[in-house]
């Protein structure tokens, strides 16, 4: 080769490192040495600027204005040095790692044997699809029903006015007149559920839930593991209309989480009204409502256009845990 001839002596390092700095191969590194470089460059034209000023106001001595000028020269000397200093010992206070000026370690990214760059990402592919089929289903059961009005909500009896609980049950009296009252304004107006066991309402929201997930990954359904629970949540959710899966318009996705202190349907106060064209009330029902006296109000809830709830129900508290 070219320069192999030439004698080890005559090979030279090159040093980034500046005076006075401490020994670094990094960019951060050499950044922290050029601040220490200037702070120390600074303070020694500090000093020299403070004796210069120093100086100047010894031999201005009966001249105000040389004396005054002399006083800036020091003044600024010791703010550019207080400036410079102070900017490390804030960001000291502030956060340490903050002058820890250290480039991020990239990770090695693993490779598997194949064709192209980046390996045989059929192989890849395949493991990942191979692993989402036979894995652990994510999806949750939806839940085995025991309380007989929510098993009598299941097999079909959705329009109940009636509950075990006496507080509940005066609102559900309320809420029938109300809807009486609605109907004779708006003869199509069928109710599609009113009373709604605790036990119901948490079937709902567990159906809310899986499709939900279920429609945010959609790789679940190629999930052996998953086909009888997704089978039985489309089966739910068509039979319900929540979230359902038949392409029906529209469809139902809003579920509360069960709470008998909040939910409208177990304290007696919610109602489901089907019945309008297109499935959603004129946008002035309330209006109308208002005029005509009638307690009930549209909530107009995105993705549940069929809600509404009672006004001014006699009991407001916490319908009893069934």
């Amino acid at each position: 080769m070219l320069f192999s001839a030439i004698p080890q002596a005559l090979a030279a390092t090159i040093n980034v490192n500046l005076p006075g700095a401490s020994s670094s191969t990094s960019p951060g590194g050499w950044v922290e040495n050029f601040y220490q470089f200037a702070l120390m460059i600074a303070g020694v034209l500090a000093f020299a600027v403070v004796v210069y000023g120093g100086i100047r106001y010894m031999t201005a001595v009966g001249n105000p204005s040389g004396e005054e000028d002399a006083k800036e020269w020091i003044w600024a000397a010791l703010t550019g040095l207080l400036l410079l200093a102070g900017a490390y010992i804030i960001l000291n206070v502030v956060n340490p790692q903050i002058l820890n000026l250290t480039l991020p370690t990239l990770k090695n990214v693993s490779t598997t044997s194949g064709g192209g760059i980046f390996g045989d990402n059929n192989a890849s592919s395949t493991a990942s699809s191979t692993a989402t089929s036979t894995g652990a289903c994510p999806l949750t059961a939806l839940p085995t029903l025991t309380d007989p009005v929510a098993i009598s909500e299941e097999n079909g009896q959705t329009v109940l006015w009636t509950a075990s609980d006496p507080n509940v049950q005066k609102n559900l009296t309320q809420l029938q007149a109300e809807f009486k009252k609605m109907q004779a304004k708006f003869p199509s107006a069928q109710p599609n559920s009113v009373y709604r066991a605790m036990q119901y309402q948490a079937l709902f929201y567990a159906i809310y839930q899986d499709a939900t997930q279920l429609r945010n990954n959609p790789s679940y359904s190629s999930n052996s593991a998953c086909t009888s629970l997704i089978s039985n949540l489309h089966a739910e959710e068509n039979k319900h209309g929540v979230c359902r899966n038949d392409g029906a318009s529209p469809s139902t996705c809003l579920v509360a989480k069960p709470n008998n202190c909040t939910d409208a349907h177990p304290r007696g106060i919610g109602i489901d009204i089907g019945g309008f064209p297109s499935n959603t009330p004129p946008s002035d029902i309330n209006n109308t409502l208002s005029q005509a006296g009638i307690n009930l109000q549209w909530k107009a809830l995105s993705g549940d256009p069929v809600h509404f709830q009672l006004t001014s129900p006699p009991f407001t508290g916490c319908a009893a845990s069934n």
